[in-house]
């Protein structure tokens, strides 16, 4: 059950996660069962297995080509099997999941037996899946006896637990972000007093605090990358990543933060989750040490989406401010407060390029110091507005960033919604929202005729908060308790209950800005996209949607990245390459570090440039390389 069929608006044609009733073939198993089976099979070589398939399913995500992974591991199966998971997978069913590879995963690790044991079979691993996917819509579901209100805080909890496994975040995305995070500077936002009392820049305050430098790392993750993608690699070794010239404290690193021992891994789940480790959501743990330590130091990724997240994503700085916390706690929250700025001035960036796609030249920007400067102080205090503003024709678009991340209590699905409760009025009802409507009241006082831009009667406004993808889910459980939390605070602008003036605030994602900025590349103008996405009425049908979903639905074929973003991670990938590169050679003997340096620069010769990519002549290296053109 979820959020649509509680209103009566689920669609039982709806592509969905396949069951065991879906496959009369293969038995249904209970816990139990799986637990005698596990006890039968090779625990470290059957975790290699399903590590390698959901690491499939995480690489498929860029090229669209999930279904082909689904087909891949079905035609391994009985023909009988095969007959009646394919109309499923035609359908668009999810016949592999991540949410039931991960429990697959975690049962496999609890339960799984000795060494001289076979590896678990794909016949026996789909019946784990398939039973593993029954239990978690068990454990998904509301409890019998409770009213609906009940079941949507159930639900809702239930999502924000799942939303970093459902997620995918390709590492052509993560590592844009990383690059544009890290290693551009500090923002000019930032007060001396603050940078003077931080490392030159962001990369190198990284370094200061965990010994180790953050190209050698991100190396370390271009490396993984390549392994799992081009190589087909199941596991690594520390030695040979030494081999390979990734520096001695970076492994270590590795191994001491990002790694965790089988036993230690089983006994953290057991501890979690019982005797039964069927708790579908992942324990924030394991995204934080994403690698499984066997006995002879070779590591296998419990995930490769976690292992992206762990080198590309938040994590770096969330870890990074923890261990500068302990020892420095006020320069930690220099540190914190100079990565706001960053976050704060890529969303200035990006609607900056927005406004820049608009050839009319009719979408105008204005930011919160041109707002300060214009209205001036009030009894001595600045007025209290938003980050960003804008403007085109009668609609006034108003946007606050917030780098604030998901609590851990809501990754492992333990918070209650009480605290859910909490985190929306400290975060964003009785803080940001009220910051943007503060900033609604100022434009209807006060008005607004510069730079091209104006306030008149006719003006509508519609505020957004901008959170990291690591923040609070934007998804429809979640938006639709901000909404309802958030239509009262608008209903002094808003006469006409059918119309807004000032529409409902809401939450974009990093991502679902980054999404706005393709889009304007393509339109120009996304103001009547967001218009009719927040245009929900509290007596419609619609609930609130994802942005992603409602253009998706909408709007066919209008999610990709904007081309700025394409470069971006073009160009970060040929510095990652040659950071690679240049370590491989170094740990080279010094006789040969001269040839290998000119065959690398002959081979960077012959790679395409993002400008040329899609001419002829790279068509063969785009097929020898499995790289999608866009």
């Amino acid at each position: 059950m979820n959020l649509q069929d509680l209103m009566g608006s689920s669609n039982n044609n709806e592509p969905r996660i396949v069951q065991s009733r879906d496959v009369p073939s293969i038995e249904a198993v209970d816990q139990r069962q799986r637990r005698e089976l596990l006890a039968k099979v090779n625990t470290a070589a059957s975790l290699v297995k399903v590590s390698r398939l959901l690491a499939k399913l995480d690489l498929s995500v860029i090229s669209h080509t999930y279904a082909d992974v689904e087909r891949a591991f079905a035609a391994t199966v009985s023909a009988e099997v095969r007959s009646e998971t394919e109309p499923l997978i035609t359908a668009g069913n999810a016949l592999l999941h991540p949410v039931s590879l991960l429990g697959a995963i975690k049962e496999v690790i609890a339960f799984g037996g000795s060494e001289d044991a076979p590896t678990i079979t794909d016949e026996q691993l789909l019946q784990l899946l398939l039973s593993v996917a029954d239990e978690n819509e068990v454990a998904s579901t509301p409890p019998t006896g409770v009213d609906r209100d009940e079941q949507v805080r159930f639900i809702t909890l239930s999502h924000m637990a799942q939303h970093s496994m459902v997620s995918g975040d390709p590492i052509e995305f993560a590592a844009t972000i990383a690059c544009e995070t890290w290693l551009a500077g500090w923002s000019e936002q930032t007060s001396k007093k603050v940078r003077g009392s931080l490392e030159v820049d962001p990369a190198a305050q990284w370094e200061a605090i965990t010994g180790v430098s953050l190209d050698d790392y991100f190396a370390l993750g271009y490396v993984f990358y390549n392994l799992w993608r081009r190589e087909g690699f199941k596991t690594l070794h520390p030695d040979f990543l030494l081999d390979r010239g990734i520096p001695s404290a970076v492994v270590e690193f590795l191994i001491e933060r990002c790694s965790l021992s089988l036993s230690e891994i089983r006994d953290l789940l057991l501890d979690q989750d019982g005797d039964e480790a069927t708790t579908p959501w992942t324990r924030y743990k394991l995204q934080q040490c994403p690698f499984v330590r066997l006995e002879d130091d070779t590591l296998v990724p419990v995930r490769f989406q976690f292992v992206v997240q762990r080198i590309f994503g938040d994590h770096l700085f969330m870890e990074s401010h923890d261990m500068l916390k302990q020892t420095d706690p006020k320069k930690a929250d220099y540190y914190a407060s100079a990565m706001r700025d960053i976050f704060e001035q890529r969303v200035g960036e990006v609607l900056q390029r927005i406004c820049e796609a608009d050839n009319t030249g009719e979408t105008v920007l204005v930011t919160e110091q041109q707002m300060k400067r214009a209205w001036g102080k009030s009894k001595g205090r600045p007025p209290s507005v938003c980050d960003f503003v804008l403007f085109r024709g009668n609609t006034c678009v108003l946007v606050d960033a917030n780098m604030r991340y998901l609590p851990q209590e809501f990754a492992e699905g333990t918070a209650n919604y009480h605290d859910f409760e909490k985190q929306i009025e400290e975060r964003y009802t009785k803080t940001k929202f009220g910051q943007l409507l503060s900033t609604v009241d100022l434009l209807l006082k006060h008005g607004w005729n510069r730079t091209g831009a104006r306030v008149t009667n006719r003006t509508r406004f519609v505020p957004f908060v901008v959170a990291p993808d690591a923040g609070l889910p934007t998804d429809m459980t979640v938006d639709s308790a901000m909404f309802v939390r958030a239509f009262e605070l608008v209903k002094r602008f808003n006469v006409n209950p059918s119309y807004y003036r000032v529409f409902v605030p809401g939450v974009l994602s990093w991502r679902n800005l980054a999404m706005l900025e393709g889009y304007a590349e393509k339109s120009g103008n996304i103001f009547p996209l967001l218009h009719r996405w927040r245009n929900i009425l509290p007596v419609g049908q619609r609930l609130p949607v994802p942005l992603q979903e409602y253009i998706e639905t909408n709007y066919p074929g209008s999610t990709a990245m904007s081309q700025y973003f394409h470069r971006v991670g073009w160009d970060f990938f040929e510095y990652l390459m040659n950071c690679a590169s240049q370590l491989q050679i170094e740990a080279m003997p010094e006789s040969l570090r001269e040839d290998a340096r000119r065959h690398a620069e002959e081979m960077r010769a012959a790679r395409p440039t993002f400008d040329n990519r899609f001419e002829s002549q790279f068509q063969d290296w785009h097929d020898r390389y499995n790289d999608p053109l866009e």
